[in-house]
């Protein structure tokens, strides 16, 4: 108890703020005065409370530091994975990526082959496109359309065998 009489201990930062509560420097105010023993377990309690209070505040707020640290770092990673933004591969593909089907007669001599376009679905009339008409490589279609370069190895054969059948050689 007479450690709490002592002016020093008040400056504390801790103290303090514990005190900043009205009750709890109305508490020991009266405790100082009386030299009450239940107010001094009283305010020993309430001091107990609030240091424990600061300390799970103090816990908190590291993890929610470290957490914060932690998705910086994780973010920076995937901002490093990511490829830079590729000038040549965008100027390939910034023209058209789809060509209508009335065009084709337009760049292909042959009439079946031209004819043969109308059977393929959207995604492989993309991928021949990119592939024949701007001379794109797998990996770069794959990065234009966010697949995967066997997925467009996949479409542009099944296309090939498409366009095979409907102009009467079959698959080779």
């Amino acid at each position: 108890m007479d450690l709490l009489k002592d002016g020093n201990i008040i400056e504390n930062k801790v103290i303090k703020s514990f005190l900043a509560v009205p009750e709890n420097k109305k508490l020991y105010d009266h405790m100082i005065m009386s030299n009450d023993e239940n107010s001094f377990k009283e305010l020993n309690k309430r001091f107990k409370e609030f240091f424990l209070e600061i300390r799970l505040l103090r816990y908190i707020s590291t993890i929610i530091h470290n957490s914060v640290i932690e998705l910086d770092i994780r973010t920076r990673k995937k901002e490093q994975n990511v490829d830079p933004y590729d000038e040549v591969i965008h100027d390939k593909h910034s023209t058209s990526m789809y060509i209508a089907p009335d065009e084709f007669s337009k760049i292909f001599e042959h009439e079946k082959i031209s004819a043969s376009f109308k059977f393929l679905t959207e995604k492989e009339k993309k991928v021949i496109t990119l592939a024949y008409l701007e001379e794109l490589k797998e990996v770069e279609i794959a990065k234009c359309l966010n697949i995967t370069q066997q997925a467009v190895s996949k479409t542009k054969r099944r296309a090939l065998q498409k366009i095979r059948k409907s102009i009467g050689k079959g698959d080779e």
